[in-house]
């Protein structure tokens, strides 16, 4: 396999011990695995590179999950997982994927109501047969009915942060195969879109051989099936565009897109160009870097504000929405604060989930003086660096935000965001 990440391996964990826990099986098993997937997502090394004897000493590993990670090394997955996967219906797998279920109300839902799928777990929300069931409540029938309705929503959506990874990957392997001549990747991976639906990717291969040829030695990068290519590990779909030397600027500009952008110029300044300086060039356009692709005035942007001028990272002096392992991140304050100085930050605030968002462990009241206290003892100790105090509080129905005004009024700045109901009224939601 190729190189997998701390979080990747944290998830395949917490997956293992989700299916402990729907097939009711060791308990004590269910909780060390919980623990090792947090553990592991936080730990600032990746563990891929260690051998079995160093994973050993790593805090809430062992000598048993040690193996495990070796095995997920190898091909991706572990034996113990494999066999619960085969145990387990696939709709059940996939109502693993909805954030805020996990196996031990799967198994209820499974058991007690019959259900298998989550258009079934729709279907029993809407009839109300969750409700009475023992230990759920019609609130809680709620919450889940709202929790797969946003995971239908977001179905088959990466973070690009997430999916670069993967990418850099494969782009590296085709790089290095002696039948690629050029590749890029394109799409909404090379405009940087934070939430992507595929990978694109445009090859140029040799005159003595076919694109089929590099899938068949890509099996550690991409699997390859009749019918779809994808991700070797979080199986996003990966999508393949050929090109030549004569038509590579044009087909460049014309998958990276969007398709908005690309409408907006003259189909036939794409014959005979050479790069997509040459195209822009035709239409009596500045040069608009990909990330600017959108139909968003781009033109009259670049006009103003050449390429070259526009923002990096290098003008960056800090960055204010980040979520620790308060709620759904990560890295610690402290590591996070750390990850900031290292590359050059100045500040960095942090905007846990507020209590509304108990699938992504939204901060509960009590939590936030705690936080508060960790925070101040970080600046004390990093002197001229500065953590803000923040939150990413849920706009209610009504309008207010999910804490008591006393306690917002305590942070430094409050992100206000809206993460359900996401199918109101215009009229309603102003």
């Amino acid at each position: 396999m190729p190189g997998i990440s701390n979080r990747q391996i944290s998830k395949i964990f917490k997956l293992g011990g989700a299916l402990l826990e729907l097939h009711d099986e060791n308990p004590f098993k269910f909780r060390a695995y919980e623990k090792a997937a947090e553990q592991i997502r936080s730990y600032p090394e990746p563990l891929i590179d260690k051998t079995e004897d160093e994973l050993e000493e790593v805090e809430g590993i062992g000598k048993n999950l040690s193996k495990k990670i070796v095995q997920i090394q190898k091909t991706g997955s572990y034996e113990e997982l494999d066999r619960l996967v085969q145990l387990t219906p696939p709709g059940l797998l996939e109502l693993m994927k909805i954030k805020g279920l996990g196996g031990k109300k799967i198994h209820v839902i499974w058991k007690d109501a019959g259900v298998t799928t989550p258009e079934e777990l729709i279907e029993a929300c809407e009839n109300n047969r969750l409700s009475v069931l023992k230990g759920f409540g019609k609130k809680t029938q709620e919450n889940i009915l709202e929790l797969v309705q946003f995971y239908f929503e977001s179905k088959d959506q990466f973070m690009y942060a997430e999916a670069e990874y993967e990418a850099d990957k494969i782009i590296e392997f085709l790089e290095n195969h002696k039948a690629v001549e050029k590749v890029s990747v394109s799409g909404e991976m090379r405009r940087k879109m934070p939430i992507i639906r595929q990978i694109d990717i445009l090859v140029q291969i040799n005159n003595k051989s076919k694109l089929e040829d590099v899938l068949a030695d890509a099996e550690l990068f991409l699997n390859v099936d009749k019918d779809k290519i994808s991700s070797a590990i979080m199986e996003i779909p990966v999508i393949f565009h050929e090109a030549d030397e004569d038509n590579w600027g044009a087909e460049l500009l014309r998958t990276t897109g969007s398709e908005e952008h690309v409408d907006l110029l003259d189909k036939k300044s794409f014959a005979k160009a050479f790069s997509e300086e040459d195209i822009y060039a035709k239409n009596g356009w500045p040069y608009i870097i990909p990330e600017m692709r959108e139909n968003r005035n781009e033109k009259e942007m670049a006009e103003v504000v050449p390429a070259e001028n526009i923002v990096t990272n290098d003008d960056l002096r800090g960055c204010l929405h980040n979520h620790s392992t308060w709620s759904d991140g990560s890295g610690t304050l402290e590591q996070m604060a750390q990850a900031c100085i290292d590359i050059g930050l100045e500040y960095f605030g942090i905007a846990d989930h507020s209590q509304t968002a108990f699938y992504a462990q939204g901060m509960k009241p009590y939590k936030v003086p705690q936080q508060w206290k960790e925070i101040d003892k970080i600046n004390k100790k990093l002197a001229s660096f500065k953590v803000f105090k923040g939150i990413e509080s849920d706009i209610l129905n009504d309008g207010s935000l999910d804490y008591d005004e006393e306690i917002l009024k305590g942070f430094d700045y409050v992100v206000a965001s809206v993460h359900s109901n996401l199918k109101m009224k215009e009229a309603d939601a102003n």
